[in-house]
């Protein structure tokens, strides 16, 4: 998911996706409990509570835990931290790259090829890394496109050869967060993209299994630090989402 803003501001959220943070011009500021961190880049772990402020714009590129990266930064160069300053790897072109990206709006497969270039420039030990065990890659995928209201573990782990309770051990060791946790995390993905298209709060808690739509409206705030309607306002902000991995 590749989030773009001119400007942006935002309360308190915590997501399971590693973020990766560069600002399009000037700083971005990251508060999380009593401590700030400023600069031009930053990786965020996944589930780090977290407020942010860049007001001269930000490329925000939230890794899906399926992502081929997103377990190895979670494992390495994030092990035991919860934000790691990635300012002085930016290099002037790719600080251009991504002052460029911001100020326009860009197909996802443009988004795409730009996040895949911001990658491998700035994580190039990581080129070629393993994807996640393959059946586990499976049961995120059929989660992903066929999004159940409620999470039923035997479906999955007969889709995948194993029992419920492997298949819900084997998706926390590859992914860092439980399928329950997952799907969660899947609905939110799709409720981002019902808002851009203008679809009713209602409509959407309905269609994604939420009991109405101040729950979701909640969910989503806690989520992101930022209320649906944001998502109506394209000026405001670009958002896409791209599953490739």
């Amino acid at each position: 998911m590749i989030w773009t803003s001119p400007a942006h501001v935002t309360d308190k959220s915590t997501r399971p996706a590693v973020v990766l943070l560069i600002a399009a011009t000037g700083q971005i500021t990251i508060g999380i409990g009593s401590r700030s961190f400023q600069g031009r880049a930053f990786l965020v772990g996944s589930d780090v509570t977290r407020t942010l402020k860049a007001e001269g714009g930000v490329y925000s590129l939230h890794l899906d835990p399926v992502h081929r990266l997103s377990r190895h930064l979670r494992n390495g160069m994030l092990r035991g931290c919860e934000v790691v300053d990635m300012s002085d790897a930016i290099s002037t072109s790719v600080g251009e790259c991504i002052a460029r990206v911001v100020e326009r709006q860009e197909s996802c497969a443009d988004s795409y090829r730009t996040s895949e270039i911001v990658l491998n420039t700035l994580f190039p030990d990581l080129v070629g890394v393993e994807p996640i065990d393959p059946r586990a890659d499976m049961a995120a995928t059929w989660l992903r496109l066929h999004l159940p209201k409620k999470l039923d573990l035997a479906e999955l782990a007969a889709l995948c050869g194993l029992s419920p309770g492997r298949v819900s051990h084997l998706i926390t060791q590859e992914l860092g967060l439980s399928p329950r946790r997952y799907l969660l995390w899947v609905k939110m993905r799709r409720a981002g993209e019902m808002f851009l298209r203008n679809i009713p709060l209602t409509v959407v808690a309905h269609e994604i299994g939420f009991s109405d739509s101040a729950h979701l409206s909640r969910v989503f705030k806690n989520y992101f630090g930022l209320s649906p309607s944001f998502l109506a306002n394209n000026r405001l902000v670009s958002l896409r989402f791209c599953d490739k991995d």
